[in-house]
């Protein structure tokens, strides 16, 4: 019986496994923009602190970096990003540039906490309407907001860093 058990279980998981490599691909893509808009924010500070201070790297040094050409190629990345999240946004009528005011009457706050409640449910993305309810923010309220969060989120390292400061109080 054990070995029966075993392969209903095998099947179980193999009829699961697309569900988890897109949620995984998901994850994996909101982890790139959140890292890019940190990155872009970390080279935009410490790019203004070396310059003021006269800093440069030296890539003749033995260990020495460029780190002109590594910040620009991070802002450029972070450019492209950033033009896709607000042109996603756009597309569902969102304005990108408008920093933490609410979208749809979605606060960042609670946006941030219907991510968090994603959690209880594996982070699976199609839970999300029902954590907004739960949250009082209506499915068709919670899709324009998503959008255009992700949108202000990538184009503005500021609210990248509310967000995450939102999400980690709850």
């Amino acid at each position: 019986m054990g070995f029966l058990k075993q392969m209903k279980d095998m099947k179980k998981t193999v009829e699961a496994a697309p569900g988890m490599i897109q949620q995984a691909q998901t994850l994996g893509a909101q982890a790139q923009q959140m890292g890019m808009a940190q990155q872009a924010a970390a080279q935009q500070q410490y790019g203004a602190m070396g310059a003021g201070a006269g800093i440069t790297a030296n890539p003749n040094v033995p260990g020495g970096m460029d780190f002109a050409g590594i910040g620009a190629n991070a802002q450029a990345q972070a450019n492209a990003q950033a033009q896709q999240a607000a042109a996603g946004a756009a597309a569902v009528g969102v304005d990108t540039t408008k920093g933490t005011e609410p979208i749809e009457g979605v606060t960042l706050e609670q946006f941030a906490a219907v991510a968090k409640g994603l959690a209880a449910y594996n982070y699976d993305q199609s839970k999300a309407p029902l954590v907004a309810q739960q949250h009082g923010i209506t499915p068709e309220a919670y899709e324009i907001a998503a959008a255009g969060w992700n949108g202000r989120i990538t184009a503005d390292p500021a609210v990248a860093q509310a967000f995450n400061a939102a999400y980690r109080a709850i």
